[in-house]
């Protein structure tokens, strides 16, 4: 209890900025970006899911917050079930599902390359070989949303005071286009 959250590099995006903890050096505008594209990915989803369903709301906000952040990536698993030919991660299946095509990436490419190797090295270095070793298949996720690059920070900060409005701001930062449109995922595995 008595240790800083910012020593143990801990930091969350809450229902209002006022609770939400994010480092000094952090875009202000992260939260608002990843609320509107957040409620935009919910016209995305596929009705048929089971509403409530906490792997695909965990999804979707994942999702959001990569591309929030924009240099993130989503570090996932791949299962490996036998009677089944499409072995992507659980997150690809539904991002296919609501438009956005995922693509596995060919083992040999020469920048997965370099990644696997710095993420296994990290991996490492974090004493989780062990996970690797008992057959943890670990995936890298990226996802790419040209149209954000520019749209998402005309979004104007909402208010903090907890009043109903904070949601009618949040209603109305949705990018009248719709931002997925041309979003595609990469993923491999570690």
């Amino acid at each position: 209890m008595a240790t800083d959250p910012i020593s143990l590099n801990l930091f969350w995006i809450g229902d209002r900025p006022s609770e939400s903890f994010l480092p000094r050096s952090a875009d202000p505008q992260i939260r608002d970006r990843w609320e509107s594209l957040t409620r935009s990915l919910d016209t995305c989803l596929n009705r048929n899911a089971v509403a409530g369903d906490i792997l695909i709301s965990a999804f979707r906000d994942t999702a959001a917050l990569a591309v929030a952040l924009r240099t993130a990536f989503i570090l996932t698993y791949q299962p490996l079930q036998n009677n089944s030919t499409d072995r992507s991660p659980g997150i690809c299946a539904a991002l296919a599902s609501w438009g956005i095509p995922c693509q596995q990436i060919n083992p040999l490419d020469a920048i997965a390359t370099i990644e696997r190797d710095n993420l296994r090295r990290l991996i490492v270095q974090a004493g989780l070989s062990k996970l690797l070793w008992a057959g943890l298949h670990l995936v890298v996720l990226h996802l790419v949303m040209p149209s954000t690059f520019g749209l998402c920070d005309r979004i104007a900060p909402a208010p903090d005071n907890g009043s109903p409005d904070m949601h009618d701001h949040a209603e109305q930062a949705i990018l009248t286009t719709n931002p997925w449109q041309e979003a595609q995922g990469f993923w491999y595995q570690i």
